[in-house]
């Protein structure tokens, strides 16, 4: 109670006064660590999502918040992006699987595939990857043996296995072997293009709170249905109202190229 007093403004002098209605601050780190939450707040095409203690896969079309120990599973050419609730997020790259883990020590059991991450902690089957700056920007990746390499493209991670740490920073990498220590950080293969081209891809999408979709061959748009009735139909729509069912290509050019 004190800390709810601490953190809000109420109306009376009186703490025990119910105030039924009332929009309450509460400290993340007072709540249950199987209550806090994770939003996805972008989902690709074909990701599947799974709840903890359960074995059946669903779509995640209308899954908009996970717990601890849900499962999150992505396709061919699909992201999901997931922001945490000390607002860090991560992408889940495509043919990757996941299980989210908001708590106060890692944020994703990562156990196939790959994540982009900026501060978002990651656990694999060989160890945990924790970030070291405020502006650290990297991926991890659990290869089909469990092998799980780290590349660092902005700041500083701590790769922690088998009891050694090793801090891996930018321009750099390292791999983990199942049950042996992480080995000693080595130049990563990608131009300096490439590593500001993933480090600036990820901040955009931060900033708009969402990642671009997979890119794909572009497509000339397939007129469906008369465009007049559409816009009546779309002109009868008050603010508010949603709205699916529509599918909505845009280009720079009305050859569909870019």
């Amino acid at each position: 109670w004190d800390e709810i007093l601490k953190n809000n403004h109420l109306p009376s002098s009186d703490p025990t006064v119910a105030l039924p209605g009332m929009t309450l601050l509460v400290p993340v780190r007072l709540i249950k660590k199987g209550l806090r939450v994770a939003t996805l707040v972008y989902v690709g095409d074909s990701v599947l999502y799974r709840r903890k203690g359960t074995t059946e896969w669903v779509p995640s079309k209308n899954v908009k918040e996970v717990f601890a120990g849900d499962s999150l599973r992505t396709l061919d050419e699909s992201k999901v992006r997931v922001k945490f609730h000390n607002q860090q997020q991560l992408d889940l790259q495509p043919n990757s699987m996941a299980i989210i883990k908001p708590t106060d020590q890692e944020d994703v059991d990562l156990r196939s595939g790959s994540v982009f991450s900026g501060q978002s902690r990651v656990l694999t089957a060989g160890g945990r990857v924790t970030p070291r700056t405020p502006e650290t920007r990297y991926t991890t990746t659990v290869g089909p043996d469990n092998m799980t390499t780290v590349k660092v493209y902005k700041g500083v991670v701590a790769v922690d296995a088998q009891g050694s740490i090793v801090d891996v920073p930018a321009g750099m990498s390292t791999r983990i072997v199942p049950g042996m220590a992480p080995e000693a950080s080595s130049p990563l293969e990608e131009s300096l293009a490439d590593l500001e081209s993933h480090a600036k891809e990820f901040e955009a999408a931060l900033s708009i709170g969402r990642t671009t979709a997979p890119a794909r061959a572009p497509t000339r748009p397939q007129p469906e249905g008369d465009a007049a009735a559409l816009r009546q139909d779309m002109q009868s729509l008050s603010v508010g109202t949603p709205v699916s069912g529509f599918p909505v290509q845009a280009a720079r050019d009305k050859d569909f190229s870019r």
